[in-house]
C-alpha cells in the first residue's frame, strides 16, 4: 500500500479478523494438496470481495494465506476451529484518534484495536496529528506496531504551525506555505487531508483556504475528509461546504461522523443524507461515516464555547470573560448551547486531570 505504516510484530490471531498485516494470497481450490503452519477450520468465510458467504477452511503459513475455501490438506502445525465464527480479512478503523498512542511504548501494539478485528486504522482526523508525515511513519516502523496506519494531513495543525491559533484570514505568503507542508506530506506518503471546523485553529480557514491545501492533496491523488464545520442547526450548509471543496478542488470528500447534534437539529441528518445522494447521483465522489449511538466524545470547549472565544489560547479565553462586554457574550453563547445539550444535563466528563472527581458526572451533578 503507498504510504501506510505496518506492524513488525504479531499480537495473534483473531478469528474475527486475521492477524495484521496477513494478506490474501488465494481464493477457492489450491493446487495441490496444502502445507499450512495454521489452518481456520470450518468458519464462515467473508473475504472482502462481495462473493457471498460460504463455509471453508483458511491455510495460513509465512504469515500468507495459501488456500481459501474447500482445499486438500497436506499438513497442519495448528488448527484452530472456526466452525459457528466469521472469518474475514482486518477492518479498517477509518477515523481514530491514536497518533500518539500508536507511537508509545506502552500502546503502540493497539491492542484495543486488534482484539476488536482493526488490523488498520487512520491517524490525523479532524485536523489534528503530526504534520512531519515522514518522521510520523518511520517512528512507526522503527518501534513496531499492532496495526497498519494510514495517516491524513492534519489541516488544523498545518495551520496551526504557520499561523498560530490566530482568527484571520492566510495571506497569500501563508497559504503558501501551508501548501507546501501539504505538499511534503502527501510526498511521505500522506492518504489525504483532514479538517476539523468546529476546533481552533482549524475553524479559522475559510472555504477559499481549505480549497487551496485540497488542491495540492488532489494532485497526489489524495481524499479530503472533514469534521464539518457544524453540525447542528446549521448542518445542511456544512455540508454543502464540504461538497463544494471537493468540486473545486478535485477530489473525493469524505465527511466525519455524520450527525445532526441537539434538540434543534434533529432530523436535519435526512436531509443532508438527501444532499450527498444528489451530489453522487451528479458524479462527485462523496462519502460518510456514522457511529451507532447517540453520544459522541470531544473536548467541553469546542461543544459550548464559541470559536471566536477560543482564538489565541486558553490565556486569552480568560481576558474575554474578564471584559465586561466580551465576558456577556461569551457567557450568552455559552448559555444558548447548554439549553441545546438539555441544560447540560446531556454532557458527562469522559477525562479531566484537575478534578478526576469529576470523571463520570454530568455537568448538572457538577453544577
Amino acid at each position: 500500500m503507498r504510504g501506510i505504516a505496518g506492524p513488525r510484530f504479531r499480537t495473534g490471531i483473531v478469528v474475527l479478523a486475521l492477524a495484521s498485516g496477513i494478506c490474501f494470497a488465494a481464493r477457492g481450490w489450491a493446487r495441490g494438496p496444502v502445507e499450512a503452519v495454521l489452518l481456520l477450520k470450518g468458519g464462515q468465510i467473508v473475504d472482502g470481495t462481495g462473493d457471498p458467504i460460504r463455509s471453508g477452511d483458511v491455510a495460513i503459513r509465512d504469515d500468507r494465506i495459501v488456500a481459501v475455501g474447500q482445499f486438500r490438506l497436506k499438513r497442519a502445525d495448528w488448527v484452530l476451529d472456526c466452525r459457528g465464527l466469521v472469518i474475514a480479512p482486518g477492518f479498517i478503523d477509518l477515523h481514530t484518534h491514536c497518533d500518539g498512542p500508536i507511537v508509545r511504548a506502552g500502546t503502540r501494539a493497539n491492542v484495543n484495536y486488534v482484539t476488536q478485528g482493526c488490523t488498520t486504522v487512520v491517524t490525523g482526523n479532524c485536523g489534528g496529528g503530526p504534520i512531519d508525515v515522514k518522521k510520523f511513519y518511520e517512528q512507526i516502523e522503527a518501534h513496531g506496531a499492532g496495526t497498519n496506519v494510514a495517516h491524513l494531513i492534519p489541516q488544523g495543525t498545518v495551520r496551526g504551525h504557520t499561523i498560530g491559533s490566530k482568527q484571520r484570514a492566510a495571506t497569500e505568503a501563508e497559504i503558501e506555505k501551508m501548501q507546501e507542508l501539504v505538499k511534503q506530506g502527501m510526498q511521505a506518503g500522506a492518504w489525504g487531508m483532514s479538517s476539523g471546523l468546529i476546533y481552533v485553529p482549524s475553524s479559522y480557514a475559510d472555504t477559499d483556504e481549505l480549497v487551496a491545501l485540497a488542491r495540492v492533496v488532489a494532485v497526489h491523488g489524495g481524499i479530503y475528509a472533514s469534521h464539518i464545520r457544524n453540525e447542528g442547526a446549521k448542518l445542511l450548509e456544512a455540508v454543502r461546504e464540504a461538497l463544494e471543496i471537493g468540486r473545486r478542488a478535485g477530489l473525493p470528500v469524505h465527511i466525519s461522523h455524520f450527525k445532526s447534534s441537539g434538540r434543534d437539529a434533529w432530523g436535519l441528518v435526512r436531509k443532508a443524507a438527501d444532499q450527498i445522494e444528489e451530489a453522487r447521483r451528479r458524479g462527485q465522489r462523496v462519502t460518510a461515516d456514522q457511529y451507532p449511538y447517540i453520544a459522541s466524545s470531544t473536548s467541553l470547549a469546542a461543544m459550548v464555547v464559541p470559536t471566536w472565544a477560543r482564538a489565541g489560547g486558553h490565556s486569552q479565553l480568560v481576558k474575554r470573560l474578564d471584559d465586561p462586554e466580551s465576558g456577556r457574550r461569551i457567557r450568552k453563547a455559552i448559555a444558548a448551547n447548554l439549553e441545546k445539550r438539555n441544560g447540560g444535563e446531556s454532557l458527562m466528563v469522559a477525562r479531566c486531570k484537575g478534578h478526576p472527581d469529576w470523571v463520570g458526572k454530568r455537568l448538572t451533578e457538577i453544577a
